[in-house]
């Protein structure tokens, strides 16, 4: 791929196989894994209903009890539909062109079908949600955007950041009020109908102790990193938008000083602005840029590595890494 002239085609993603069978494979691997597993087996044996749930992902959990009542299998099949709706995104966002995109998987993959699963399958839903809106499907971008809501609330701001990362600079002040009306007809009936879990979220944050100082950097130096490169290799009337992502992500990271949801809005900026840098290059690189861009993707695979490998005075819930029928 590093050849631009060469599209990913669907049958180039038989080689992320690997991938999506490491994720729904894994037993209970990841931080919030077995808070899933718990999660899924109350709902499902008990019929206890966990106020943190929106009531979209509860859904997917009744739903997936038609083929399973074994939480764990069920997990492993949210896991499935993370990985798949991920690598369906990066084809359709691009339509397979950037090589950029790729930057993502160590960046985002893990933590979406490892880790945090209901932003695996809202996130994805934002982003195919946006591409309809931009193919004049109205109805379809109205179901993708409310499924997102539905599963995570934070797909709210996701779905601003995703107006900004698609249309950016190019959009004319008509556009932008168009969107934002847009945005209100799907935040307002979602906000009426989650009003109370809504209320829940901010008081659940509230309560949590604050991260250390230092807790967003990461997040902060990958998306510096971008900015400079959408500098180099980005059209000439969006070389700025990195820079208007980065503005984002340091407001992300005061809030994350005081709050985790900080950390949260950090890594759905980051996830937008990544989108927006592998959109908006120039087409083809010249190997420097190729360079820059490989380079871009080994830092986001180290600070990976290093998450998997260090925690905060805690064994890494990632490894040892162990299969599914070993944690029964």
């Amino acid at each position: 791929m590093l050849y631009t002239t060469t599209r990913i085609r669907f049958a180039h993603y038989v080689f992320a196989l690997p991938l999506v069978l490491l994720a729904i494979l894994r037993g209970e691997v990841g931080p919030d894994t077995a808070t899933y597993i718990q999660n899924a087996q109350d709902l499902l044996w008990w019929g206890d209903r966990a106020s943190s749930n929106e009531v979209g992902y509860e859904a997917l959990v009744r739903a997936l009890e038609l083929f399973t009542g074994d939480p764990r299998v069920v997990v492993g099949l949210i896991s499935l539909l993370a990985a798949v709706l991920f690598f369906i995104m990066l084809h359709m966002w691009d339509e397979g062109r950037s090589v950029l995109s790729l930057v993502l998987i160590p960046f985002c993959y893990f933590d979406f079908t490892m880790n945090g699963l209901r932003m695996g399958i809202a996130f994805p839903l934002t982003v195919i949600s946006i591409l309809q809106l931009e193919r004049r499907r109205t109805v379809l971008f109205y179901v993708f955007a409310i499924a997102s809501l539905s599963i995570q609330m934070t797909a709210a701001l996701l779905l601003l950041m995703l107006f900004l990362a698609r249309w950016g600079v190019a959009l004319s002040w008509k556009q932008v009020l168009y969107g934002l009306l847009i945005g209100a007809s799907v935040l307002y009936p979602a906000y009426y109908v989650f009003d109370e879990r809504i209320a829940y979220k901010l008081l659940s944050y509230s309560i949590m102790a604050s991260p250390t100082s230092l807790s967003g950097t990461g997040p902060l130096l990958m998306s510096l990193c971008a900015a400079l490169l959408a500098l180099w290799i980005s059209e000439e009337h969006h070389r700025y938008l990195g820079v208007a992502f980065f503005l984002i992500q340091l407001a992300c990271f005061k809030v994350s000083s005081f709050s985790y949801a900080g950390l949260r809005f950090q890594d759905m900026t980051l996830f937008a602005q990544l989108l927006a840098l592998s959109y908006w290059t120039i087409r083809p690189l010249r190997k420097r840029q190729v360079a820059a861009i490989l380079l871009l993707g080994c830092v986001a695979s180290s600070w990976t590595a290093r998450n998997f490998i260090m925690t905060t005075g805690e064994p890494s819930a990632f490894i040892p890494y162990h299969f599914v029928w070993e944690s029964q």
